[in-house]
């Protein structure tokens, strides 16, 4: 399962001064963002969801599911009109800066992994399950010291997780994309009011 998400702030960027260049729209020639100082701000996680599939009764080996939700993620740079290989590059200084594993590839679940549902069925008469698929996305605000200097923003991802969720389980899942997929079920258990025993802490 992925890593619990966090929320990191890096040290923000120097304030530019009254006669700093304004940031360029268009990379200038001779800017490289691998031999360029490169300064990073507001480096964020956030849990997301890629796929989501549906499944009715036990069978889900075989069965490849109703999908419910399909939104690949796709890294990019915003901001700048930058070269191809901007991406790469600025995701190998994100990783230095980070210390976290930055990947720029499409995100996918390599063929032919099955996996079954996890969690405990509470409610018999709730036979859905899901399977999901996400990553751990990540977001930061660049500044590479060109002249001029060039502003954007970088997303990417750190993790790939897939598992399965039980609709019929009382509690939701320990995880965050578990807990976000979960919200795809067509139903779920309805928690019911103590036992009286417990209620009046009798063993």
């Amino acid at each position: 399962m992925m890593a619990r998400a966090a929320l990191v702030t890096l040290a923000l960027a120097g304030c530019a001064g009254p006669d700093a260049p304004a940031p360029a729209r268009t990379v200038p020639p001779g800017c490289d963002a691998a031999a360029s100082r490169v300064e990073w701000s507001g480096y964020t996680k956030q849990p997301k969801l890629t796929s989501v599939r549906l499944y009715r009764g036990a069978a889900v080996t075989a069965d490849p599911g109703t999908p419910v939700l399909e939104e690949p993620y796709v890294s990019a740079i915003t901001g700048p009109t930058a070269p191809a290989d901007w991406l790469a590059r600025l995701a190998t200084s994100l990783a230095a800066e980070t210390g976290d594993e930055i990947h720029t590839e499409p995100a996918v679940l390599e063929d032919g992994v099955r996996w079954g549902s996890s969690g405990v069925l509470d409610d018999p008469s709730i036979e859905e399950t899901l399977h999901y698929e996400g990553v751990q996305a990540v977001s930061a605000a660049f500044t590479v010291h060109c002249a001029p200097p060039v502003q954007g923003a970088l997303t990417a991802w750190t993790t790939f997780s897939y598992g399965g969720v039980t609709c019929g389980q009382l509690e939701p899942p320990a995880d965050e994309l578990g807990r976000l997929a979960r919200s795809y079920c067509p139903r779920t258990p309805v928690p019911g009011p103590p036992s009286p025993a417990i209620e009046a802490g009798v063993d």
